[in-house]
């Protein structure tokens, strides 16, 4: 358990403020939950039962999110925790640490088998990268301005950790330039197709 307050009863207030007045504070919402979010996933990652299950395995913190368990017994007040995700890529599973946010306690350690949420910035970064290191795509490294989208791929026979990978160009008419399926469990490019004509 954390030796201080993780996140305040002020930040929590704060954070609570800022849902109820959506979509104008949305901005603001984004950046103290990625605040917070990054404070409890550091937290997370100290926990003795969560480095004994990630030791030696190829992981990434790929999210934060926050939930809401029903009052039970006597409780009266919802109890909020924060959900921390790795994704364990030697293992093909979503390992989800239930964290405490006020205090840094890990509640326990869940794996989501067949769960494929929405890759990290790192996730994208390294598809991106093995992306153009292909041969199809390589000339796109030396293009300015290039935008990058990529969203889970799912194979029918494998659980692997799949993305598909869409370059755009830059400026006002986004131009298709080229796709991957990068396979982040296997640290490689599954396949690269170049839009034709570019």
């Amino acid at each position: 358990m954390a030796d201080r307050e993780l996140i305040s009863e002020r930040e929590e207030r704060r954070a609570l403020g800022l849902a109820a007045r959506q979509p104008a504070s949305a901005g603001k919402l984004a950046e103290l939950l990625a605040t917070l979010g990054k404070r409890v996933a550091a937290a997370a990652l100290e926990d003795r039962k969560v480095r004994r299950r990630l030791v030696g395995t190829r992981y990434r913190v790929i999210g934060v999110g926050y939930a809401e368990e029903k009052p039970s017994g006597r409780a009266r007040e919802p109890v909020r925790l924060a959900e921390v995700g790795f994704y364990d890529y030697d293992r093909d599973v979503l390992v989800v640490a239930v964290v405490k946010p006020r205090t840094g306690a890990v509640v326990r350690l869940e794996e989501r088998r067949g769960i494929q949420p929405a890759p990290s910035d790192e996730e994208i970064e390294r598809a991106r990268e093995l992306a153009l290191s292909e041969r199809q795509l390589a000339h796109l490294r030396r293009r300015r301005g290039l935008r990058i989208s990529a969203l889970p791929a799912r194979a029918p026979d494998d659980e692997h950790r799949r993305l598909h990978v869409s370059f755009w160009s830059g400026g006002r008419r986004a131009q298709p330039l080229g796709e991957a399926i990068v396979d982040l469990s296997a640290d490689r490019t599954f396949s690269a197709t170049p839009e034709e004509g570019r």
